[in-house]
């Protein structure tokens, strides 16, 4: 099981919902880390960590 940690400052899509954001990320540690990956954020006024669990 992998666990990555990111957190970003104001990420640009905040006000949206993140989507692009979190599409990106998820894509990119499918493709490198090879496995199916779920994805969670927490958002704390502008600062937002996404949790990336591997299995």
């Amino acid at each position: 099981m992998h666990i990555v940690n990111v957190s970003l400052l104001e990420p640009f899509d905040l006000d949206a919902g993140l989507p692009f954001t979190r599409g990106y990320l998820l894509g990119l540690l499918k493709v490198l880390l090879k496995c199916d990956c779920s994805l969670d954020a927490v958002i704390n006024k502008s600062r937002v960590t996404f949790y990336l669990k591997g299995k």
